[in-house]
């Protein structure tokens, strides 16, 4: 075979496996029994905290840290391209918010499929229909290796091309920009038209800065669980999507699965081959500290029929926009 030849099979083999897990996900996704949700570490609870688990709830809320001083707000170098309200020393001068960046415009105008984000590097199997239009790629300062996936950012448009500056929305993490600095992110268009009030031509890079902000308020229904396509009687990758907080452990049948960075959950049984027939006992620990409970009867994917809580209320000052109810999709 030639070697355009070979290029050619290795393409089409690649397009036809994603292609595949879109389908399966696009068609998956039944009915389970409902689980249940306890909080890991309390006493009732048997899922055992790693000394991993405790570093990750313990510390991860706090991004890596850069050595960058590019996006000090105090900077003159953030000037350029701010709306005055940012600028001005008057009493109508408006904050930033936490991270400043640059946000790009990457993906269409038109929202994603439900099973759209399968092919992005988070490999949701499912995105809510709030998030099909809002969603971004944040680059590998902030991603954290995977476990960035699926959480929920403020976004604030600060450019002087904003149609209304200081405009706010709320989007979904649901890929890697590999080529982004810092906190720098691509953004869908759909997002980009929301926030800015003009589409992206011609110029599809604005100031905006963000912050994480709680998915409670836009995720109403519960997880779902992809099972890769190709899996053996040795090895088996899952992924969750439409948690309302990161999941950072899962555990099949009483084995520890491994985090890769799609965010898929690698499991090669300790105790032999996988048995087909089932059950399948599921645990999932949360960022809040709750653990999902769910027994399936064969390993496919499908809807887990349970969520995690949301967290209490937070004060006024503290609290992200509400979800524009008129409109799930700009």
């Amino acid at each position: 075979m030639s070697r355009i030849g070979l290029v050619g099979l290795l393409v089409g083999l690649l397009c036809a496996g994603i292609a595949h897990a879109q389908n399966s996900a696009a068609n998956a996704f039944s009915a389970a029994a409902a689980g249940s949700v306890e909080v890991a570490g309390t006493t009732g609870s048997n899922f055992k905290l790693t000394p991993q688990d405790q570093a990750l709830l313990d510390g991860f809320f706090a991004p890596e840290e850069t050595n960058s001083d590019i996006f000090d707000p105090n900077s003159s170098s953030q000037t350029y391209g701010l709306a005055p309200i940012f600028t001005s020393k008057g009493p109508d001068r408006k904050s930033r918010l936490e991270y400043p960046s640059i946000g790009t415009v990457g993906y269409g105008m038109e929202p994603m499929k439900s099973y759209g984000g399968v092919g992005l590097s988070c490999g949701f199997g499912y995105v809510d229909e709030y998030f099909r239009g809002r969603f971004v790629a944040i680059g590998k300062s902030f991603y954290n290796q995977g476990f960035t996936c699926g959480r929920c950012i403020e976004i604030q448009c600060d450019d002087v091309s904003c149609e209304e500056p200081g405009r706010t929305a709320v989007a979904q993490v649901v890929d890697l920009c590999g080529e982004c600095f810092d906190g720098d992110k691509t953004i869908s268009g759909s997002l980009f038209k929301e926030l800015v009030g003009r589409d992206p031509n011609p110029n599809p890079s604005v100031s905006l800065s963000w912050r994480f902000t709680d998915c409670s308020p836009y995720i109403n229904t519960t997880i779902k669980m992809l099972v890769k396509p190709g899996g053996s009687a040795y090895y088996q990758a899952l992924n969750f999507a439409n948690a309302r907080v990161p999941i950072l452990a899962v555990q099949v049948n009483g084995d520890r699965l491994r985090h890769e960075t799609n965010n898929f959950w690698s499991w090669n049984p300790t105790g032999g081959a996988i048995n087909p027939r089932g059950p399948f006992d599921i645990a999932v620990l949360g960022a809040n500290r709750q653990v999902i409970r769910v027994r399936l009867p064969s390993l496919r994917s499908t809807d887990l029929k349970v969520q995690f809580a949301a967290p209490a209320p937070q004060e006024k000052s503290n609290k992200s926009p509400k979800p524009n109810t008129s409109s799930k999709t700009p």
